[in-house]
This record gives C-alpha cells, sequence and structure tokens, in this order.
C-alpha cells in the first residue's frame, strides 16, 4: 500500500514538470484555474507569492531567494531591507557593514549627543531639523517668532577687526589743547580745541533735566554723553538713551518693538517704532546692536560715538546675547531714519535677568548739535512672578534737545551771532557753535563774543 502512493506521488511531481510547473506541485486538470492560481506572463504563480527572477530564470519568492533584480549591491539590498522592504540578501550580505550616506551604522552611538541650541521663545514656531542616518540631530532646527515676541536663530560672531586705512592726515598741529582735540568724523584730530575738560559734569553745566512720567512700567531718560556738544566728534553731540523702571517686579527688559497696530479713530499707524537719522561709523568697527567694545577704541576713535541700540548691554555684545529682525539697519543714518511697522531687537535668551534693575540703556545716538529728534518705543519684558503674562509699554518718547550751557564765565551769551574761540572764528546760533576757521594756532587766546544779534 505504502509502494503505491509514493508511485502515485512520483507521478504527480513527474507530471508537473513535464508540463513546466513553476512553483507549483499541483498541475490544472481539466483547464479550471484553482482559487489563488493566477499567474504572471512568465507563468509564476502570483497568489503564492513568487515572482520572475531575471537574473537566475526562475519563479522565486523575493522574500525567500535573493535575486540580483532587487538591488544593486549588499549594501543597497541591506538598506532596502532597513526601510522596510521585504526582500532576500544573499548570505554573505551578512559580514558587511551598513552604509547609508557613507555612514557605518555599526557605528552609530546608542543615544545621541545633545546639541547647544537656543529653545524658542514664546509664540515662535519651531520646525525640527532632519535626523542624520543614525537617527541624531546634526543641527539646529528653525524658528520663526513674529511681532513682538522675535527670537529667531543667534546671529554669528563678528569678525576680528583689523585697522583700517589711514585716513587721518600726518600733519600735526601746531598748538597744545589743555582739554584735548576735537575730532572729526573720520575719528582724527582737528586744529581746534575742546572748550572743557573731559571729567566735566554735564548736569552741572548743560544739564538734560529727568522728567518723571506717568506710564506704568519705564519711563524715559537722555543722558549727554559728550560734554555740552564737545569732546565728542565736531558739531555733534551724543546722547544715551535709557529707561528707568516703575515698577519693582519687574525682572528684565527683552524685547524693543515695533508694529503695524492701527488706530481706526485716526487712521494712523500707532505702534511703530520710531528712531531718528543718527550718524554711523563707516567702517568695521562700526555697530547697530550692543555698543562697542574700548578696544576697538585705539583702531577707530570715532566708535565710541557710533550710534546703535540695544537692550542694557554696551560693551559690544561679546557673548551674542542679543538679536535683531525685521529691521533695516542698512539703510540708517544721518538722513535716514529707522521706521519699523513689523521688527524688533531682542534678547536671544527672554528669561535673562536685566543687570541694572533700576535704568536701563536702550541706545546711542549722535546727532548735530542743533538737531531736536524724538526716539518712539514699544517695550515688552517679564516680571519676577512666572505665571504673570509678560508686560508691555507702548509708545515711549525720547525728547531729545540739544543741550543748553548755562551762563559763565567765557560761555557764549545767546545773542551772540560770531564767536571767537581763542583761534579761530566761528558762527553761532541760539548758543551753538556752528562752522568755524581752521586757523593753525601756536597759541589759545581768551575767547569772547565778536558779534551781537542786537548790535553791540
Amino acid at each position: 500500500m505504502f509502494g503505491l502512493k509514493l508511485s502515485i506521488q512520483s507521478a504527480f511531481v513527474l507530471f508537473n514538470c513535464a508540463l513546466g510547473g513553476n512553483g507549483d506541485v499541483m498541475p490544472i486538470v481539466g483547464g479550471n484555474m484553482p482559487v489563488g492560481g493566477q499567474r504572471d506572463p512568465n507563468d509564476c504563480l502570483i497568489g503564492a507569492g513568487f515572482t520572475w527572477c531575471e537574473e537566475t530564470q526562475n519563479c522565486i519568492r523575493r522574500w525567500e531567494t535573493p535575486c540580483a533584480d532587487n538591488y544593486v549591491d549588499c549594501n543597497d539590498c541591506l538598506k532596502r531591507q532597513r526601510n522596510g522592504e521585504n526582500i532576500a540578501c544573499p548570505t554573505q550580505c551578512d559580514t558587511i557593514p551598513i552604509l547609508l550616506g557613507g555612514v557605518n551604522h555599526a557605528n552609530c552611538n546608542s543615544e545621541c549627543m545633545p546639541l547647544p541650541c537656543v529653545a524658542p521663545g514664546p509664540g515662535c514656531e519651531y520646525t525640527p531639523p532632519e535626523p542624520n542616518e543614525c537617527g541624531c540631530a546634526t543641527e539646529c532646527g528653525e524658528i520663526n517668532c513674529y511681532a513682538v515676541d522675535p527670537l529667531p536663530v543667534p546671529m554669528p560672531s563678528p569678525p576680528t577687526p583689523s585697522p583700517p586705512t589711514q585716513v587721518c592726515s600726518e600733519v600735526m598741529c601746531m598748538m597744545y589743547c589743555e582739554n584735548g582735540w576735537k575730532i572729526d568724523g573720520n575719528g582724527c584730530n582737528m586744529c581746534a580745541c575742546n572748550s572743557l575738560p573731559p571729567d566735566t559734569n554735564n548736569q552741572e553745566v548743560c544739564p538734560i533735566p529727568y522728567q518723571q512720567c506717568e506710564n506704568e512700567y519705564v519711563c524715559p531718560k537722555v543722558t549727554e554723553i559728550t560734554h555740552c556738544g564737545e569732546g565728542g566728534i565736531s558739531g555733534y553731540t551724543t546722547y544715551q538713551l535709557s529707561l528707568v523702571v516703575q515698577n519693582p517686579n519687574i525682572m528684565n527688559i527683552y524685547a524693543l518693538f515695533g508694529d503695524s497696530e492701527f488706530n481706526t479713530y485716526t487712521s494712523e499707524i500707532t505702534g511703530q517704532l520710531v528712531v531718528p537719522g543718527a550718524y554711523q561709523v563707516s567702517n568695521i568697527f562700526g555697530t547697530n546692536l550692543g555698543g562697542v567694545p574700548e578696544s576697538t577704541y585705539q583702531f577707530s576713535k570715532n566708535s565710541m560715538y557710533d550710534s546703535w541700540l540695544t537692550i542694557g548691554i554696551t560693551d559690544g555684545d561679546p557673548e551674542n546675547k542679543l538679536g535683531a529682525i525685521g529691521i533695516d539697519f542698512e539703510s540708517w543714518n544721518l538722513n535716514t531714519p529707522l521706521i519699523v511697522e513689523n521688527g524688533a531687537v531682542f534678547l536671544l535668551n527672554p528669561e535673562e535677568r536685566s543687570t541694572n534693575l533700576e535704568e536701563i540703556v536702550v541706545g546711542q545716538l549722535t546727532i548735530p548739535n542743533d538737531v531736536s529728534a524724538n526716539m518712539i518705543l514699544n517695550v515688552q519684558g517679564k516680571f519676577f512672578e512666572n505665571n504673570q503674562e509678560p508686560w508691555k509699554e507702548y509708545q515711549i518718547n525720547f525728547e531729545i534737545v540739544p543741550p543748553v550751557r548755562i551762563d559763565d564765565e567765557g560761555s557764549i551769551p545767546d545773542n551772540c551771532s560770531v564767536w571767537y574761540d581763542g583761534c579761530n572764528t566761528c558762527q553761532v546760533r541760539d548758543g551753538q557753535l556752528g562752522a568755524c576757521t581752521r586757523i593753525m594756532c601756536f597759541r589759545e587766546d581768551t575767547p569772547y563774543c565778536m558779534n551781537f544779534n542786537n548790535g553791540h
């Protein structure tokens, strides 16, 4: 009986081979297609998972039998497997390391190293970076911030400055100036003396009084850096602008901003940040943010009178704590103000506490001696209590008025129109010097008014 069964099974196998069976031990009898018996053009039984392999000229199951039709080499085959493709790879591929994008995955660490990336601030959108072949991030993602909560990727460090080309005349002024020479817009000494010593107390000689405001959080304050319009760039006065904190619960200011808030009653944009046209240092030692480090003064003397914006930082921002967005600093000069409707200067870390909670410097401006101007800011900051919403103060107005020297011996009378400074003759307007002659003097005489507006 056993021999009869074996003979019948052998007969079926031989019959199938004679019919050219491909992966099927059951022949088609009577022309009827069994269930799941569909075949492809190469007569491979699809329902049983067989496909045609051109390399071996046979029907195979892709997950059981390797076929060079399905991959280029071992690296390609293993990569396809890792990506979820159900194919078999040659046995020799088991000894080859997996290389994807030039990375040996056998060398991948089990944990990814953290990156020193800036955390997105409030109101910012964060897009994570694409991971590498090991599944690790190799760079920081993108941060997009808007309106009053800007926080983009930190700005790159500025290039190391190098001494600029010599622009000053090598001719020496043959005169002694007790209080130092005046300097021009290139930082060069002029043959003209400062009438006030560098340590002059401006508040005593030509004060700019601070007026208490009714704002809830901060009030504007203007302080002269030069000395009654002297000691800086000739014909210009340099001012420091700061905010005096009114609320003891304030932890910091982290943004100066402008927005396009529209007043439907006046048909005006009321949220603009406005900075008047101001002197800009044109060489590499100029800056727009954070002030200028004292180490650059030896290369560019007039850099100390450059115009810039900041939030408490005045030494050049060596730690790159400041950023800016939506502000066209390239267009800012003596003739062109900054008008910002959607931009800000901000701290990259909005949680950082201000070092001086009584008065926070927000800018420096150098403008002509006889020019009055206004700077208007919107500011935002945080309280010490984390559960409180950020505070905001809108349209803070800095009124910049030229300093007026208090009458004293040797001072310029208000009605003087031509003034002799001991060496050169100068035009005078409202007590402020205008254009002067530039005569080389070997000594300096006593200054006096040569002509008065009332005819004296």
